[in-house]
Order: structure tokens, then C-alpha cells, then sequence
């Protein structure tokens, strides 16, 4: 025999469960999905990292991902709350030289190895002033940076 009061309870948790989660009830404050394009001097970002620091009385989490081939993508589950933020970008690239690398403990023969060069002034990360504000939803910005 069906229990019919334990079957409309168990109707009543989904539809509580679900109205909670098209709401955000549990899943906290909104957030904001951020991407873009990073160059250098009109060139693309090899590869890099981008951070978004909390700015001027907004708060929440630093929130941040990988530049690759000049494009990030930072999306909303995993990104910033709205307001403004410190932008802050490291990149690099490979030169194309080999360099000589000293033996040691993890490399007791020592190799050659690619260089690989930082290309992003430090103007745009450990003395960023770049400020961003993003909304909720989909923010794309793009970050036309000068070496010069």
C-alpha cells in the first residue's frame, strides 16, 4: 500500500529544495563571471595569471584565474561579488633562449631549460592602480596593456 502523507512531504522537501535553489537561498550572494582578453604591447598574454583584490569598502573574496594564449575566463560560481576591484596581472613568455640551470637536490645533474621572461610591467600587478567594477552576471573586459 502506498503512504500518501509520506509521499506529499517528500513533494513538499523537492519543491522547498528546488524554490531555495532558484532563489539562492543556500548557494550565498550573488557573484560575477569575468573574461577577457590580456595583451602586451597589442600582443596576446602567453600565459599569465589575473587577480581581482577587493577595492574601496567592497567586500568578499579575492577571486582570480589563468591567462592562456590571452583570454581568462573566471566564472560566476567560482567569481568575485560585485563592486570594485583591484586588478592585478602577472605574464609571461618564452624567449626561445636555453639557460643553464644549477644542479641541486630535486636536479642533481643540472639541464638547460627555456627561458621564460615576465612581460607584465609591475604597474599592472605588485603596483597595480588598474580598478575595475563588475556587476552581477557576465562582465568582459579586455586589458590593453603598454610595456612602455
Amino acid at each position: 500500500m502506498i503512504d500518501m502523507s509520506r509521499i506529499g512531504r517528500d513533494i513538499l522537501v523537492i519543491l522547498g529544495c528546488s524554490l531555495l535553489g532558484a532563489c539562492g537561498g543556500l548557494s550565498g550572494p550573488p557573484r560575477c563571471a569575468v573574461s577577457g582578453e590580456v595583451t602586451v604591447d597589442g600582443a596576446p598574454v602567453e600565459q599569465g595569471a589575473i587577480t581581482f583584490v577587493p577595492h574601496q569598502g567592497t567586500s568578499g573574496p579575492v577571486a582570480g584565474g589563468a591567462i592562456v594564449e590571452g583570454r581568462f575566463a573566471i566564472s560566476e560560481r567560482k567569481g568575485p561579488l560585485p563592486g570594485k576591484y583591484l586588478v592585478r596581472i602577472r605574464g609571461s613568455k618564452k624567449t626561445g633562449r636555453l639557460i643553464d640551470v644549477p644542479p641541486d637536490s630535486v636536479n642533481p645533474d643540472g639541464e638547460q631549460v627555456e627561458e621564460i621572461i615576465e612581460i607584465v610591467p609591475t604597474r599592472y600587478n605588485e603596483a597595480s592602480d588598474l580598478v575595475r567594477e563588475l556587476v552581477p552576471g557576465d562582465n568582459r573586459i579586455a586589458f590593453e596593456l603598454s610595456s612602455s
